[in-house]
């Protein structure tokens, strides 16, 4: 087996678990896992907050750029606010997923339009995709699901997402073989 197979293998391999993992646990705790990432977030704006603001005390005026004061202390009250207001945050990204979910359904739709001009034969199952990811991109974007609900299908759908890597690293180590035969 080829170097760049086994290493493709291997990520592909990795990438799979890593996905099994992650969505077991949003399936799991989903609660939970909303929380985390609102202090996550919290917990890194007030990092490099405070970072920039030491930084723009300490570093010397040398000609070289200091880091923003300004943007450090907004940083901070970024991180007071996502403490005091975590369930804003949440509703936040899950704006944020609507509409990249819309994009990539967008982007997908496109791609079907391309196909089917081509005369390409599955064309049809892009389109499909492309307006079911749209669907889905709505659903999250206004709300028709719990935001506990909507964790959990996204951790259905990274167990899926796993699984299937996991299948490709196997299918990929088969395939290797057959080509050094």
């Amino acid at each position: 087996m080829s170097k760049e197979m086994k290493d493709l293998r291997k990520q592909t391999l990795l990438l799979g678990l890593c996905f099994i993992i992650v969505g077991i646990i949003l399936v799991s705790i989903p609660e939970i896992t909303l929380a985390t990432i609102a202090i996550i977030v919290g917990i890194a704006a007030a990092i490099v907050g405070i970072v920039r603001v030491v930084g723009y005390f300490v570093k010397k005026n040398d000609g070289e750029e200091r880091p923003s004061l300004a943007g450090g202390l907004l940083l901070i009250a970024l991180a007071i606010f996502i403490f005091t207001k975590p369930g804003l945050i949440t509703t936040i990204l899950y704006i944020i997923l609507g509409f990249a979910i819309i994009a990539n359904g967008v982007t997908k739709l496109q791609a079907g339009i391309t196909m089917k001009r081509q005369a390409n034969k599955y064309w049809v199952v892009v389109l499909i995709s492309a307006l079911v990811t749209i669907a889905l991109g709505f659903i999250v974007l206004f709300g028709a699901w719990g935001p506990a609900t909507l964790i959990i299908l996204i951790g259905i759908f990274m167990i899926i997402g796993g699984v299937l890597d996991v299948i490709a690293a196997l299918f990929l180590k088969s395939a290797a073989k057959k080509i050094e035969e």
